[in-house]
């Protein structure tokens, strides 16, 4: 996945599999065999399974080239979930950071 528009984004997951990100989520696995997305799961602290998942869409002819979609799994409807569930991005770095904070990189 060395040249893929969203390389960086595999590679930072891939190195912080069971660390925190957001909303204090566990990052428990990521695929990114899938042409122009990848998918992560993320479960709760307490939990072996995964309660949430996030898709991250590269879609280069749009303004935004970054969209992000989190979706909780069936049967975790009251897991804790972010106020923007489906924000966009101009690039990696910003998807990353939005994933590790719930945060928007330029805002403080």
């Amino acid at each position: 996945m060395t040249n893929h528009p969203l390389s960086e984004v595999y590679n930072w997951a891939k190195g912080n599999l069971n660390n925190p990100v957001l909303l204090t989520y566990l990052l428990h696995k990521v695929n990114g065999q899938t042409q122009g997305s990848l998918f992560m799961l993320l479960r709760e602290p307490r939990s072996r399974v995964p309660s949430a998942e996030i898709e991250v869409i590269h879609a280069p002819n749009y303004e935004q080239a970054y969209q992000v979609i989190f979706s909780l799994l069936p049967f975790h409807q009251t897991a804790p979930r972010p106020d923007i569930l489906r924000p966009s991005f101009q690039t990696q770095q910003e998807v990353i950071y939005w994933i590790e904070t719930g945060r928007y990189l330029n805002s403080q």
